[in-house]
């Protein structure tokens, strides 16, 4: 056989061997991505529900930006987050039903959502003792007792001396507030914190009145705290309707002091429900105008993939969603474990964390006895004659 031809069998001897693959690349194939589950409760049905669906919102674009980046990497495996999402419908009967079928039907080690203590209570008491790890949007009574239930957000009371301190110095003409507060287990609990600041502050407490959980009409109510003559109204925590509602029937019956309000609407939603921008004036609480981003904020992204998806105008009640997931997300990744308890570890062993609202503090260990809360930046924005006023970020005590 001559040369050439011994070169021409050699070339079609490499041709067959790239066709049928060689050895060395079979040994290493491409990695996969894998899917992860992640429970998500909230009450899409029920009184709440017009708050929490931009939350269910929110949960879903977090799951859709951290996928659009490749998902989540444990030790080289990646995993793309799979939602399963269930109508807890507001009741702690339907937030018990939505964790057992999460636990036992879909056998999820992660739960997200909830707002309201006793909400997040129902589905703590299926998911901790499976050690399901459960984030919850904000709940404000973490407990080592129950240690793989964590919150995203900080407690209710810690809005109140940011409020209370504010407050002082800018009306310092202030020396009696009347308070009311609706009969659930987390409004109660700030209502608390409120009477300790009021002391604080050497203010005089003239009523704290407690009236039945998502209220719609206000008017009686804020006639009976009118009535006790004080110079500043704290109505503590309230749906966003519920809060445009109590500012405006506090103005109907000629209150002009300043309003408190413990809980964060989105400002560009909930001042035009007031209706007479005359009456939205000395409104104090602790949200902010998504245009006003912090630096190194997420909510850039967030806002692009929620205009892109909704074409509605952004609410803050999303941060809500996105939060609990973000910080879940983080947490796995630190342990490099899909392990809940090595999970849980990871995040009380964090001192800061990634939120929408910028780095937050991971605390808890001084009032609640575990690491088991996160304590983001507090916002606080005035509203002025219908126009909201950013006042600025605050950080929240070390709980």
């Amino acid at each position: 056989m001559n040369k050439l031809a011994l070169a021409s069998l050699a070339i079609v001897l490499v041709f067959c061997l790239v066709l049928v693959g060689s050895p060395i690349s079979a040994s290493t194939p491409a990695p996969t991505t894998q899917r992860l589950n992640v429970g998500v409760v909230f009450e899409m049905t029920g009184p709440a529900a017009p708050g929490v669906v931009p939350m269910v919102r929110g949960v879903t674009e977090c799951a859709n930006w951290i996928n659009n980046k490749g998902g989540i990497d444990v030790k080289g495996e990646k995993y793309k987050i799979n939602l399963i999402i269930v109508d807890s419908k507001g009741t702690p009967d339907g937030g018990i039903n939505a964790a057992n079928r999460l636990v036992f039907k879909d056998k999820v080690k992660y739960i997200v959502g909830e707002v309201f203590p006793f909400m997040c209570e129902a589905v703590r008491s299926i998911s901790d003792p499976n050690k399901v790890l459960y984030f919850t949007s904000q709940y404000d009574l973490p407990n080592p007792a129950y240690p793989y239930t964590l919150s995203a957000t900080y407690p209710y009371i810690a809005t109140k001396p940011v409020l209370y301190d504010y407050l002082v110095k800018a009306y310092p003409n202030v020396k009696k507030v009347a308070m009311s507060h609706q009969d659930e287990a987390g409004n109660t609990r700030a209502a608390l914190a409120a009477e300790k600041e009021i002391s604080k502050h050497g203010l005089q407490l003239t009523i704290n009145e407690v009236y039945p959980f998502a209220t719609s009409d206000h008017l009686a109510l804020a006639t009976k705290m009118v009535g006790t003559n004080p110079d500043a109204v704290d109505f503590n925590m309230e749906f966003t309707e519920g809060g445009a509602d109590f500012v405006k029937c506090l103005r109907q019956t000629g209150f002009k002091g300043p309003i408190l309000q413990s809980t964060g609407p989105d400002v560009n939603a909930v001042i035009p429900m007031v209706g007479n921008p005359a009456y939205a004036t000395d409104w104090i609480l602790p949200t902010f105008d998504p245009a006003k981003v912090r630096a190194g904020s997420v909510l850039p992204d967030f806002l692009k993939l929620w205009g892109n998806a909704y074409h509605v105008p952004f609410m803050n009640d999303a941060i809500r969603g996105w939060n609990p997931l973000y910080c879940l997300v983080q947490s796995i990744q630190k342990a490099q474990s899909l392990d809940p308890t090595d999970v849980v570890k990871a995040f009380t062993s964090m001192r800061t964390i990634d939120t929408v609202e910028g780095t937050a503090k991971v605390g808890g260990l001084k009032t609640f006895g575990f690491n088991g809360t996160v304590l983001e930046p507090c916002p606080l924005t005035r509203v002025m004659n219908g126009k909201p006023e950013f006042v600025g970020w605050y950080k929240t005590l070390d709980y």
